[in-house]
């Protein structure tokens, strides 16, 4: 074979060969050739794109260097499209957590204080249920019983709209109330005058005094309609009867009402409970405080006020004085012989200042004794609603006292893992018996069910309390305000005519002061 042939043959085998090892490197392992192409040419600028400029172990380098850089390209691309997925991965999981927050707060709405409802006993209204009732109390009449018993007042109960008419004493208002609170123990219940003992409860104005506070007292009553409804204010107000009347009391007396949520009885036929885990203990706080800082408030305006009235009486004691100048002008009148006419005009002067320094000192008494009246009817109310924060604190203790024995009971039981022993009342066919050896929630919840259910009803009746002192809270502190600001308007609208008019009379003389 001649030698310019076999140097052909070799250049032929030495192509092929470096062509198999870019197929081998480059192709096959899906690189891009065009890429490769480039990246020889810059390598080798002149005549970098013939193969047989290049030697093998050029090409083996250039190869070498082209897959490391495709590499770290590759890598890098790798990077950033990893970190774009964690950076739509990780908006994704903020996306799920908004919206589970989202979530959670939409279930802390329905479970608020203000949503959750209990379908309970709807009670049938009464025919004074629906109208702007007016109870009148009058006629106090005095009845004496006899040596063994203390003698008694007895008032005139008159319901207008339905004509109803009884004759009631005070211990049956009494009767009332307390009845009251024993049917309806959330609902706040206005409050009673002490009673009085000794003979000046026959006295005319304390009888006064009193049929003024029972009049509140019903009146209070009649802006609840679920009182209107009930059997104790519809027998009270309406049977005429006494023996009747007194077997009535006595069979609403020996009632036990239910303390299941469910058979609680209102106009409503449904009771709002509030979060059952939510107990407001700040709020109750905050409550106690009120009542604290109200009572320091009305004690010192009741004072301040009662000061006011002092200070009037003080000024009207100077009345005296002017009575005795004109009785002065009387006596130089008749010394001087003026005419009947004068000497009788400041004679008259004498006795209209002494009338009028009476009168004003009883008026002013009077209005003195009924701001007292007012607030410490205030005041009473207070502490009838402190009653219902009271009776909320032992139903609060109650369950948490019942509940951590409960619990403490169901893990023993769960540790001892003896289902004969566990008080599950349900049908055993209906319970999964391989989630009741597995699962301790499941299991707990199925065990001992009857005091279960005690203390389920339990946190419902916190959970009614609390929602139910909320509102009557506010309607409380609503009428504080209006009653308090009506007051004083109608007083001050009366007040002011009558003074003006005096300075009316006045302002004529003055005129000519500065002619003299």
């Amino acid at each position: 074979m001649s030698s310019s042939l076999s140097a052909s043959l070799n250049e032929e085998n030495d192509i092929i060969n470096k062509q198999s090892l870019i197929k081998a490197e480059i192709l096959d392992k899906n690189y891009d050739k065009n890429l490769f192409f480039d990246f020889c040419l810059a390598a080798k600028p002149q005549n970098g794109d013939d193969l047989a400029n290049w030697s093998m172990d050029e090409l083996k380098e250039v190869i070498r260097r082209f897959t490391e850089e495709q590499e770290q390209k590759n890598q890098i691309a790798l990077d950033k499209e990893q970190k774009i997925k964690d950076q739509q991965a990780q908006a994704e999981s903020i996306q799920l957590n908004m919206e589970q927050i989202r979530s959670n707060k939409a279930e802390e709405y329905h479970t608020s204080p203000y949503i959750k409802e209990i379908q309970c006993k709807k009670l049938e209204k009464s025919p004074i249920n629906d109208k702007k009732v007016e109870i009148i109390i009058k006629n106090p009449k005095p009845v004496e019983t006899g040596f063994f018993t203390s003698n008694y007042i007895t008032y005139e109960v008159l319901t207008t709209e339905v004509n109803w008419g009884v004759r009631r004493r005070y211990s049956d208002f009494v009767w009332l109330r307390d009845t009251l609170c024993k049917f309806y123990p959330r609902m706040f219940v206005p409050p009673m005058p002490s009673k009085k003992i000794g003979s000046r409860r026959f006295e005319v104005d304390f009888v006064e005094k009193r049929m003024k506070f029972l009049t509140k007292f019903m009146a209070n009553v009649m802006e609840n309609e679920t009182f209107k409804a009930s059997e104790p204010l519809t027998a009270f107000l309406s049977m005429t009867d006494r023996s009747q009347f007194e077997m009535k009391m006595r069979e609403l007396t020996s009632f036990t009402p239910s303390m299941y949520i469910e058979d609680i009885k209102n106009i409503q036929g449904k009771v709002y409970i509030s979060n059952e885990g939510d107990t407001n203990e700040k709020y109750y706080t905050n409550i106690n405080n009120y009542f604290k800082l109200q009572y320091q408030l009305f004690a010192r305006l009741n004072y301040n006020m009662k000061n006011f009235y002092v200070n009037i009486n003080a000024a009207v004691t100077h009345l005296d004085d002017v009575q005795k100048d004109f009785e002065m002008l009387h006596l130089l009148n008749s010394k001087v012989q003026m005419k009947e006419e004068v000497t009788r005009t400041y004679e008259e002067l004498g006795i209209f200042f002494k009338n009028w320094k009476r009168m004003l000192y009883n008026q002013n008494e009077i209005i003195k004794s009924n701001i007292k009246d007012f607030f410490k009817y205030i005041q009473m109310e207070g502490t009838a609603y402190e009653e219902l924060i009271h009776s909320r604190e032992e139903i609060k203790n109650r369950y948490v006292a019942e509940n951590a024995k409960l619990t403490a009971k169901k893990d023993k039981l769960w540790a001892a893992m003896d289902i004969s022993k566990w008080e599950i009342t349900e049908d055993m066919n209906k319970i999964d018996r391989v989630l009741l050896f597995r699962d301790k929630i499941y299991a707990t919840a199925k065990m001992c069910t009857v005091e279960t259910q005690m203390v389920e009803n339990l946190k419902k009746q916190l959970g009614y309390a609390n929602r139910s002192n909320i509102d009557e809270l506010k309607k409380l502190i609503s009428k504080y305000c209006v009653s308090y600001i009506k007051n004083l308007k109608e007083f001050s609208d009366q007040m002011y005519p009558s003074l003006n008019d005096g300075l009316n009379i006045w302002t004529g003389l003055t005129a000519f002061s500065d002619v003299y």
